[in-house]
């Protein structure tokens, strides 16, 4: 029996890792430890941190508008491929933080314009839903 709850902690101990929020994790682990404390066999041990397990889940992120970077990177990584094609990801995200740091404001207004577009219809969005 010893044997079983062990494998039992360890199996409840991975599925809890897998979630993303700590408060999760340990809750997994308590359900674990009641139902031993409880008596139950193994199959109904697993089927009750499942179950919680399940119920948790992630919490959904509230979306954010993207930067006038993300909106340069979008546009200009086409560009820089075409000259430099042997470039990987990691070149190509180095030349375009070089060619970001490069601009003055006023280059650099057509993207902030639309990260700014981006943001009211976001928040606007974001109210419409509040208000449902």
């Amino acid at each position: 029996r010893s044997l079983t709850i062990v494998c039992i902690l360890r199996y409840l101990h991975m599925a809890a890792m897998r979630s993303v929020v700590c408060y999760w994790r340990t809750n997994v682990l308590n359900v674990g430890v009641n139902c031993i404390n409880r008596g139950l066999g193994s199959s109904e041990i697993l089927g009750n941190a499942r179950l919680f397990a399940s119920v948790g889940g992630k919490k959904e992120k509230k979306q954010r508008a993207r930067s006038a970077y993300v909106f340069f990177m979008m546009e200009n990584r086409k560009k820089v491929l075409d000259t430099n094609p042997t470039f990987g990801f990691g070149a190509v995200s180095q030349e375009l933080a070089k060619r970001w740091h490069k601009l003055d404001d006023s280059q650099r207004e057509p993207y902030v314009k639309k990260h700014n577009a981006e943001k009211e219809a976001m928040d606007k969005q974001t109210t419409e839903n509040k208000k449902q």
